[in-house]
């Protein structure tokens, strides 16, 4: 087993190891692994997962009986339902389809890699939302997309990949996390913009360091105008 998934459990009917249609992550630090699994006659997936995992259903499900955590539901999910389940959330989920196989995939993100993205969208305190069921054609589109570029040995290329690796993340962040909000570009939020103005207060008689800034700010914006932020100042 892949070691992004190695602590997945995995089984269809007959007891037996699902059919592993595609799994990697292309070369890079994109922080995502896509995992394409293919169960025939039932499917059964636990895991208390190290990485954010994200499940896609690629064909409808008659009936899902689901925990997360201290919760449960069961419920007859359509194609392309999501669900979420952050790292650290003991999971698990059991179900039967109308067709003889069921077509999953799982998109596992590093926590890191997404509090990084997070910090850059001045967004620290960005936290997943479990979910059970829900929709997000954007997201499913782009799950797709990752499995059939991993399954097909990558032949748009890392760059592509990783691309299409961070848009997930910011589909991510944007639309499945609380306490984010969408600023217009180049904007900073209320806190991060109280952190800045204090320490340039409290150094207006020296000269201040764009690292210093970029510490606070979580982001890389403060080169973009060729010249230094005490200049600006």
């Amino acid at each position: 087993m892949f070691q992004e998934i190695s602590e997945l459990r995995l089984a269809q009917a007959d007891g037996g190891l699902p059919t592993v249609v595609a799994a990697g992550s292309a070369p890079g630090e994109s922080g995502v692994f896509v995992f394409r699994p293919r169960f025939h006659g039932g499917a059964h997936v636990s895991a208390t997962p190290r990485l954010h995992h994200i499940c896609f259903l690629l064909t409808p499900c008659i009936h899902v009986y689901s925990r997360i955590a201290d919760q449960a539901l069961s419920y007859e999910p359509p194609r392309g339902s999501l669900a979420i389940c952050p790292a650290g959330a003991e999971y698990t989920a059991d179900g039967h389809g109308s067709a003889e196989a069921i077509d999953a995939i799982i998109v596992a993100v590093d926590p890191g890699q997404f509090a990084l993205a997070a910090a850059e969208g001045s967004a620290f305190e960005a936290e997943l939302i479990e979910r059970f069921s829900s929709c997000d054609l954007a997201l499913f589109d782009l799950a797709r997309s990752l499995a059939a570029e991993c399954a097909g040995g990558y032949p748009n290329g890392a760059l592509f990949w990783n691309g299409m690796a961070s848009t997930f993340i910011d589909g991510l962040l944007v639309r499945h996390t609380s306490k984010f909000k969408v600023l217009p570009r180049g904007r900073l939020d209320k806190q991060v913009l109280g952190r800045l103005r204090d320490y340039i207060v409290a150094h207006l008689d020296e000269h201040i360091e764009t690292s210093a800034l970029t510490e606070i700010d979580g982001a890389a914006r403060f080169t973009s105008r060729g010249y230094s932020p005490d200049r600006s100042v």
